[in-house]
Order: structure tokens, then sequence, then C-alpha cells
């Protein structure tokens, strides 16, 4: 990872000077660049004027690191200077590379899908693949969104526990894969979506649970999984409208069943049906079901019963056959 357009100070640009570097203007809130004015032109006392006013609004004025030399030969800033002006972004780099190579120290290492998703059904111990996902999240871009950062700073706390929502994710997270889902927004949502879709689940009353007559009334199960996204606001965190649908409609199905309540459309989204097939392989195997009847059984009576909801059979079918596929029936 390198930097491409360094950040620095209004100050350090002086009038009736002609510098042949382009000078650039990133505005964040708009996530935009552009060209403030091109090479070999004198930079009047209006144009710093106009340049500090949008400096003070947050805008950051920007050169290519392609120009560092003509930058720092035609202005008193060297690099020491504009490295502390760019503190936080060269710790950021720093930390980046450093996770890169972790992760490239352990790319290499031999890792079987299929037989390590048989072996965490089988003894119930997804260690490995909770192990292995850590491995894989080094390589996720950390100047890229925020979301995504929030995403690997909440694995790094959570990957070691052995909880329910961890399994999920990290399967969830293998079944995107299989489907050749590579986006890094998209498999952070898949993630996120594993880890937070039932967290209002933690405000029901454990008593509730005891029978579907006394969980259907509960207040707090009503508002469920509205509840989980308002909690999600309150991050302040820009998260995407696609895990926000899986975590509307992970249990969903186009008759209207689950949540929310009354779809009307004909599909869920493709990771909605990942995130809860991940659920059912998970709970289903680790209960009574599972240890009665097998893996195997287990997604057979998933896909027959047609507990998943509707989705395009063009994509739920690979899915299927590669999940069928782990577990040889």
């Amino acid at each position: 990872m390198k930097i491409a357009f360094y950040n620095y100070p209004v100050e350090v640009l002086k009038v009736d000077s002609i510098y042949s570097f382009a000078i650039y203007i990133y505005q964040p809130n708009r996530s935009s660049r552009v060209v403030y004015q091109y090479p070999n032109i004198s930079i009047s006392k209006e144009a710093l004027l106009e340049l500090e006013e949008y400096q003070k609004k947050g805008a950051k004025l920007q050169v290519f690191i392609e120009d560092m030399d003509s930058f720092y030969k035609e202005t008193d800033c060297d690099q020491q200077r504009l490295d502390e002006y760019n503190l936080a972004r060269v710790k950021m780099m720093n930390l980046f590379n450093k996770r890169k190579d972790r992760f490239n120290a352990k790319k290499d290492e031999s890792f079987n899908l299929k037989e390590n998703f048989k072996n965490a059904a089988l003894n119930r111990d997804y260690s490995f693949l909770r192990q292995r996902l850590s491995y894989e999240l080094l390589d996720f871009p950390i100047d890229q969104d925020p979301s995504i950062n929030f995403m690997l700073a909440l694995t790094d706390k959570v990957l070691m526990r052995d909880l329910g929502p961890v399994k999920c994710a990290v399967l969830a997270y293998f079944m995107a894969q299989e489907l050749g889902i590579k986006d890094h927004q998209s498999l952070s949502d898949i993630i996120l979506g594993a880890l937070f879709k039932d967290m209002s689940f933690c405000m029901i009353k454990p008593s509730s649970f005891d029978s579907w007559s006394s969980l259907g009334v509960d207040p707090t199960y009503k508002k469920h999984p509205f509840l989980s996204l308002y909690y999600l606001s309150k991050l302040e965190i820009p998260f995407s409208k696609d895990l926000k649908r899986f975590i509307m409609e992970h249990h969903e199905d186009s008759k209207g069943n689950g949540f929310p309540r009354g779809k009307t459309e004909d599909y869920i989204a493709l990771g909605s049906f990942i995130l809860n097939l991940s659920e059912q392989l998970v709970y289903i195997s680790e209960g009574k079901m599972g240890q009665e009847i097998g893996m195997e059984s287990i997604l057979k009576n998933i896909v027959n019963q047609n507990r998943l909801g509707e989705i395009n059979p063009n994509l739920a079918n690979p899915l299927i056959k590669t999940v069928e596929g782990w577990i040889n029936f």
C-alpha cells in the first residue's frame, strides 16, 4: 500500500510562485478530487485566499506522489514535515503493510475448505476456520471504508471466541467466497450481518425463550430486527444498504413469513440467503437433531423443506451444490 496523494497545508504555497506540479483539492464530504491549478501557472493572492477557505471547510490540498521531487524543491516543505502532516495516514499505511506481510506469510499454507468444514461440523470445533478467517482479513484494506475498518477492529476481538454468531460469520464468509464474491465491502457486510443480525435478542428476557407463546408477545422481540438496526445507527458509521437489508430479511421468505413482516418482493438478497443457510447449518448441527441425524441429513432437510425462503435459482443452486460437496451426500 502506498499513499498516492499527500495532504499539505496552504501555508506551503507562496504568492506569485510558479510551481511545476498540479495543485489538487480533495473534498472528503464529496469523496472527490479535482485539479485546482495546473502546473506552470503563477499562483495569485486571490487563489491562496480561496484555498484557505476550502481548507477551513475541511478540504485537503494534495500533491501527487510522482510530483514529490518537484514539490520538495519548489517549497520549503521537506519529507519529515510532510509525513508529520499526514501522520495518521502514514501510520495506517505502515499498519496495512505489516498486516499484508503477516498475510503473505500465511497465504501459502495448505488450506482445504471442504475438509476443514467437515471437521468443524463433525467435531463442532470451528477454531481452525476462525483462525483462517483472521489470516484472510489481514489482506483487507484499512483505508477504503469506515465500515470495513469497524469490521476489522471487531473481528480482531471476537474471532477468538467460540460463539454462535462468530461461527455463522466464518461459515458465511467462506460460502460467499465459494460463490465468487471477492469484493471486500460485500464480504465485510456479510460478516457484520452474521454478527449483528440478532443483536436485539440480547435485550430479551431469557425466560421469554422458553416457549413461542411467551416469545411472540415479548415487546422487545416484536421490535426485532429493527432494534438491531437502531443499535447500529448509534455507532454513527455509514453502513451500507446491503448490510441493513441482510439484517432485515435474514429470516424472510417471499410469502411474508419472518422479517420484515408483510414482505411483497418474491426474492431475498443473496447475502440474506447465505446468512440464513450458514445459521441453520451451525445451529441445527449443534443441537439435538444434528447429533442424531448428522450434517448430511440436516442440509437435505433445509433444502427439501424450503426453509431458506426463495432466491434466484441461478444464484442459490451453485451454493447448495457447493455445500453438498463439502459434506458429501
